[in-house]
């Protein structure tokens, strides 16, 4: 076990919406709390209201870092992945979601960020950067990525190409 050390937080000097879209964004108390009252909630409802059954949970590895990597049906499908995972690997959960829809206003950020966990993915212009920042972050902390390589959703459910880039992450 490490020991403990102070340090001041890396997204300190980001205002409130640039802190909500920065990779680089720590967790507070209150966001650990809502967190855990949203993981809670959606368990028990994909229990109760959707009958989910989880096979294979041992197949996952004990301890993050690790990316779960699935196609994309439904939004459903990170609160499905996120609902399989053991209470203690649930604040290490950051599923990459669309900038463009889980981002794009303040208040949408906010809970994006604090309630989801989620970091943005920027479709239209994800570069190099942000994917080595990504890359990093699931490298140097406990991380693990919900990711839909596909990049989005079709009506008809059948897959799509996967996106560039996906591979540089993760190798």
């Amino acid at each position: 076990m490490e020991d403990w050390t102070l340090r001041p937080a890396r997204d300190l000097e980001l205002a409130g919406a640039d802190r909500h879209r920065s990779y680089d964004r720590e967790s507070g108390l209150v966001a650990n709390v809502a967190r855990f009252a949203w993981w809670t909630m959606i368990r028990a409802s994909l229990k109760l209201m959707h009958r989910l059954e989880i096979h294979g949970r041992e197949n996952l590895p004990d301890f993050p870092s690790f990316v779960l990597v699935a196609n994309h049906a439904s939004h459903l499908d990170a609160l499905v992945l996120g609902a399989t995972l053991p209470l203690k690997l649930r604040d290490q959960l950051f599923p990459l979601a669309a900038g463009d829809v889980f981002f794009h206003t303040p208040a949408l950020a906010a809970f994006s960020a604090t309630v989801l966990n989620a970091l943005p993915v920027w479709r239209k212009k994800v570069g190099a950067h942000a994917i080595q920042q990504l890359r990093s972050r699931l490298i140097n902390e406990p991380s693990i990525y919900i990711l839909f390589p596909e990049g989005g959703r079709t009506r008809d459910g059948s897959m799509r190409p996967f996106k560039s880039g996906i591979g540089m992450m993760t190798a």
